[in-house]
């Protein structure tokens, strides 16, 4: 048995494809398909739910204001509301493959996995997570180090996810709370992509901009909560979170907080290679955005090379 969450605010249009997406799921035990929205002057939202509503009465339509105004919070109230072993994340602006629930709850009943989670792909075929070209068991450490790294869509056992919850004074850094669940569990990653991924809305690199002192508090969070880990498994990869932490500490004005953090690392494993985000701050904001917009693209175009020939050659 399976709920499938909707976050949405204020995107009817969008979420009229995503529930579509939902309805012509091949999977026959979904429950509940739970619409989370913290708008409550959207009428032509209201409206579309009714309609289709009187199609399907698994339709639940959720407001709740317990949590703060932020992508988390629908997340949130949706989970609150959930009844069933399993449930899944759907956004509204995205859509899934027909017979992705079915598949990966066949996955997680066969395996016994308390998480299944599957591939995402842009507008262009792009995938939007990381893999290797192969289904395969994932750890905790495989996310702590980069492994498996990006967008996916996640099949996740209730009472795996428990009582924890999306951090609602953050905007964005869902990977905060995925890696708690993540620890301890069972993992299986389906190499399929089971979920398109609208990249046609806000950039994460204009939000950061726009917003950097949001972005500061998610790559704080990453380096202060996952230090441990890190130190002990993937020092480098905790050198590339405190890069990103300098670069919007460099944004938000919050300089003083990066220092500290990267002297106390410092001093706990001795390595130079973790002063290098120190140079960071030292530069100003306008040439460091110039720097961040120039290599996220050279960046992904390498990425998405790299991820489309392993997919060519898992299909050989």
């Amino acid at each position: 048995m399976v709920d499938i969450v909707i976050p949405t605010y204020k995107r009817p249009k969008l979420l009229q494809r995503a529930l579509e997406s939902v309805l012509n799921q091949t999977y026959p035990n979904i429950v509940n398909i739970i619409v989370t929205d913290d708008s409550n002057d959207d009428a032509e939202t209201m409206q579309l739910i009714k309609n289709f509503q009187l199609r399907d009465p698994r339709i639940l339509y959720v407001y709740d204001d317990r949590y703060l105004h932020c992508p988390a919070r629908n997340k949130n109230n949706g989970i609150d509301h959930v009844e069933s072993e399993f449930f899944l994340i759907l956004d509204d602006d995205d859509w899934l493959e027909g017979s992705a629930t079915e598949e990966m709850v066949y996955t997680a009943t066969r395996g016994n996995y308390d998480i299944v989670f599957a591939n995402c792909i842009d507008e262009r075929g792009n995938f939007m997570g990381e893999h290797h070209g192969k289904s395969e068991e994932a750890t905790y450490k495989d996310f702590i180090c980069g492994y498996f790294d990006g967008e996916y869509v996640w099949l996740v056992r209730t009472s795996a996810f428990g009582k924890i919850r999306f951090n609602d004074k953050l905007i964005y850094g869902e990977h905060v709370v995925m890696w708690k669940v993540l620890d301890g569990k069972k993992i299986f990653y389906l190499h399929r992509p089971f979920r398109y991924y609208n990249t046609q809305g806000v950039r994460i690199t204009t939000a950061a901009k726009k917003n950097p002192e949001r972005f500061f508090d998610i790559w704080y969070e990453t380096c202060t909560i996952f230090e441990d880990d890190f130190l002990q498994w993937c020092p480098r990869r905790l050198q590339k979170y405190l890069m990103l932490l300098a670069y919007h500490s460099v944004l938000a004005g919050r300089k003083e907080e990066t220092r500290k953090i990267i002297k106390e690392v410092y001093i706990k494993d001795k390595n130079i290679m973790f002063l290098v985000p120190l140079i960071v701050l030292y530069f100003p904001a306008n040439f460091l955005v110039l720097l961040r917009s120039s290599y996220t693209v050279f960046h992904l175009a390498i990425r998405n090379a790299r991820l489309r020939l392993l997919a060519l050659r898992s299909k050989v």
